[in-house]
């Protein structure tokens, strides 16, 4: 008899999976905002001595240290893009969380030295090149534009495989965190690992 349930209760939920229509969210329901915008980031570690760039290849990054780059964006690279998820508290509609991901996001790894970032760009091939995936989360966007009491935990992290300058492969991890807590102190943390 037990079998016989199970038989059942099995094949009833396989009907319902199979008679179910999946689709994808919509743009928009009032809380929940998706699209597409353009996003580029840097991450540094001084312990291991290398930064990482995600969102912008190298010819995007040497085309931001030229002269044609202005402060308005004119002349600049397009950093690539992602996809975001507004999510809006009901109770306050400045009070909102986002969610970022970026799928094989143009990337690069860099020493740091002693120098300016454009000459660095400029002066060196970069450690390792390739593409990442990019997930990251902002509990509280306008914590800095707002006068109030709440903390804000916001950051990214970003992970793939990638060519090295002699042709091996190696893995990129790479996170930026940090933390908001008024009034006006932030502690952040940065990690990068290429090994």
């Amino acid at each position: 008899m037990k079998q016989t349930l199970l038989a059942i209760a099995l094949c009833a939920g396989m009907l319902v999976m199979c008679t179910t229509a999946w689709a994808d969210p919509p743009a928009s329901s009032g809380m929940v905002i998706r699209f597409q915008d353009t996003f580029a980031t840097s991450v540094g570690d001084g312990r291991t001595g290398i930064f990482a760039v995600a969102g912008l290849d190298v010819d995007g990054l040497r085309q931001l240290c030229t002269p044609e780059c202005d402060e308005l964006g004119e002349g600049c690279p397009d950093f690539e893009l992602i996809d975001v998820q507004d999510v809006v508290n009901p109770s306050d509609i400045l009070l909102f969380m986002d969610n970022l991901t970026g799928e094989d996001l143009s990337a690069s790894v860099w020493p740091i030295l002693p120098d300016t970032f454009c000459n660095i760009i400029n002066s060196f091939a970069p450690l390792a090149t390739g593409t990442v995936d990019l997930q990251g989360t902002d509990n509280d966007f306008f914590a800095f534009a707002i006068d109030h009491d709440r903390a804000n935990a916001y950051g990214w992290a970003f992970r793939g495989d990638l060519t090295t300058s002699n042709d091996g492969t190696a893995r990129l991890n790479a996170h930026f965190r940090c933390l908001f807590d008024p009034p006006q102190s932030n502690f952040c943390t940065t990690h990068v690992n290429l090994k």
